[in-house]
């Protein structure tokens, strides 16, 4: 027997300005937490990370401020396309309005299942829930976790599709800005003898890559080479309890235990999940549409008359930096791991060293620019003094040799000529030069 709890979560930009949840509908409530938890919080967690996570300010930019929708459904969905059927339960749809207009949002769902292989095919499906707008077993899905972000993204994402239609299951896509699935977040449990089993590690592995159970058997067809199979439990595991061990894969991850009491499950998900996955996954959001950004600003010339854009976006990513990335999150070091471990699978730091790239190809173009500015106001001005220095000259010469009105004029312009075109004859030389 497997107890399982998921997490489908996604986000999407949001259109400036202030937005009213709960009059879109008013079934969000919002998620305010007591003194006593924020004390509690502070003695476990940075305060400043604590605080970032359950923002109460009124700078949008100083964190998430969240919104709760509590559904509390039992639901059946097909396995597969077969006639047999897996129940679940819908927990809750939860909200979290994160710093610079990105919105962050979540769907739990509990199933208990004897057959992993049933389960990983039920979850897959709420994962690409737009690929399979036929199968009707996941109409009620859709109307209760799904409908009310639809509405929320309808009134409140900054680009909204014009053939977008709540009613649409086809529409649901649209809550998917970066991807073609929604991210998971996941915690399982299995019995003692299991957990004792040598085959503990690939259900952990084949959940994190929600892979048919058995495909790490290796007479399985599509079985994972060793080579693969160790270096991804090498660099994305996580095993420092004897009680449970994780994996960190780019769109999952995965806490494996065993005969995890709910207690220990509730503070799991509020702290590994609400805080540590959703800050690295706001950081992961932000950064591509960031790196964007900076893509079409660098491949478009006509942006480069418009020298504040990249001033802007820079001035954007320091104030990101400076206020929504935390190098230590907690006192203890499992936080830190699990949230270090959370970035490094979602390619946190290649997606930085990508900005970083386009940052310093950006400097380096306004430079350029600025470099062709200054060179042209310097050859404008070396030619207005050599044409003063020429015209004293040529009044110096008149007034030594008394030339008459014509020969004063003839004897200028030969001057006049010969100077400029040794000027462009040394310029002609110089780019001819710069090219090779």
């Amino acid at each position: 027997m497997m107890v399982y709890t998921g997490f489908i979560t996604g986000g999407f930009t949001m259109a400036p300005g202030q937005h009213d949840f709960m009059a879109i509908d008013n079934r969000w409530k919002p998620i305010i937490k007591s003194a006593e938890q924020r004390a509690s919080g502070h003695r476990l967690y940075m305060p400043a990370f604590y605080d970032f996570c359950y923002n109460t300010t009124s700078d949008r930019n100083a964190g998430f401020k969240r919104y709760s929708m509590d559904v509390n459904r039992d639901i059946s969905i097909a396995v597969g396309a077969s006639d047999k059927s897996l129940p679940l339960h819908i927990g809750d749809v939860e909200l979290s309005v994160a710093p610079f207009s990105m919105m962050l949002f979540s769907v739990r769902f509990d199933i208990d299942s004897n057959n992993i292989d049933d389960l990983i095919a039920v979850v897959n499906k709420l994962r690409y829930v737009s690929l399979y707008m036929s199968d009707r077993t996941l109409d009620e899905f859709r109307t209760l976790a799904l409908v009310p972000l639809m509405k929320v993204y309808e009134k409140t994402a900054f680009r909204c599709p014009l053939d977008f239609d709540v009613n649409n299951p086809a529409s649901c896509r649209a809550l998917v800005e970066n991807g073609n699935k929604f991210k998971l977040f996941q915690i399982a449990s299995i019995n003692e003898e299991e957990w004792c089993s040598d085959n503990a590690d690939n259900v952990l592995f084949e959940l994190g890559f929600l892979s048919r159970i058995g495909v790490s058997n290796p007479n399985d067809l599509f079985a994972p080479s060793n080579d693969y199979f160790h270096r991804t439990m090498d660099t994305g595991r996580i095993d420092i309890f004897s009680n449970w061990r994780g994996l960190a894969l780019f769109d999952t991850f995965t806490m494996l235990g065993h005969s995890v009491q709910p207690s220990i499950r509730e503070y799991w998900i509020e702290c590994n999940f609400k805080m540590l996955y959703l800050s690295q996954l706001f950081v992961k959001m932000y950064l591509i549409r960031l790196n964007h950004a900076f893509r079409m600003y660098l491949g478009d010339n006509s942006f480069k008359l418009n020298r504040n854009v990249a001033n802007k976006l820079q001035n954007r990513y320091d104030e990101f930096e400076c206020k929504c990335w935390f190098d230590n999150v907690a006192y203890s070091v499992l936080p830190c791991e699990i949230h270090s471990i959370i970035g490094k699978s979602m390619g946190i730091s290649i997606e930085k060293d990508r900005l970083y790239d386009k940052m310093m190809r950006q400097n380096q173009k306004r430079e350029k620019l600025s470099d062709q500015r200054m060179n042209r106001l310097l050859l404008f001005m070396t030619v207005l003094a050599m044409s003063s220095a020429i015209w004293d000259a040529c009044c110096l010469i008149e007034g030594m040799y008394s030339f008459d009105l014509h020969q004063s004029q003839l004897f200028i312009r030969i001057v006049t000529y010969v100077v400029l075109f040794l000027i462009f004859f040394i310029m002609f030389f110089n780019y001819r030069r710069q090219d090779r």
